[in-house]
């Protein structure tokens, strides 16, 4: 019956998602759900190097999205996600900052020491995240609708 394939289904996705987090977890404390087309991916990745830190990453494909990225990130249901042994953070800038406070003592600060610079810090962060990233989203929407109109409609100009 319909309502049997699908139990069943859900049953093989949560036992997929088990596996895939223990393959991890035994290969490496530190990983990251993510995709190389995120620059919210990149920017997580980018504090990991500067860090000096060794982790996995674990590509997302989004469509459809993961058993894993929704048990994850069952608020948002986006990427990045960062694992740290039993310990999951999500959004970029807070895992950045994560990184930045438990690896204190590993090679150079990401975030400024003092308190006004740090929040002017967060302010840019937050600009970029709200105002460039939500541009840069509506122009690939644009350039998406070009293309689109164009295989539809050859001879327009």
């Amino acid at each position: 019956t319909p309502s049997n394939s699908s139990a069943a289904s859900d049953v093989y996705k949560r036992q997929v998602t088990q596996c895939i987090l223990i393959f991890y977890m035994a290969k490496n404390d530190l990983w990251l759900l993510g995709a190389w087309f995120s620059p919210f991916a990149l920017r997580v990745q980018i504090a990991l190097n500067l860090k000096g830190l060794d982790y996995e990453v674990v590509e997302e494909t989004l469509n459809p999205k993961s058993e894993l990225l929704l048990k994850s990130n069952p608020v948002h249901k986006k990427i990045p996600v960062f694992f740290h042994g039993d310990k999951v953070i999500c959004e970029s800038a807070i895992i950045v900052e994560y990184i930045d406070e438990v690896w204190s003592n590993n090679a150079l600060s990401i975030l400024p020491q003092n308190a006004y610079d740090r929040a002017n810090a967060r302010f840019w962060v937050s600009y970029i995240d709200d105002k460039v990233f939500i541009f840069l989203c509506l122009y690939s929407q644009l350039v998406l609708l070009i293309l689109t109109r164009k295989k539809v409609f050859p001879n327009l100009k």
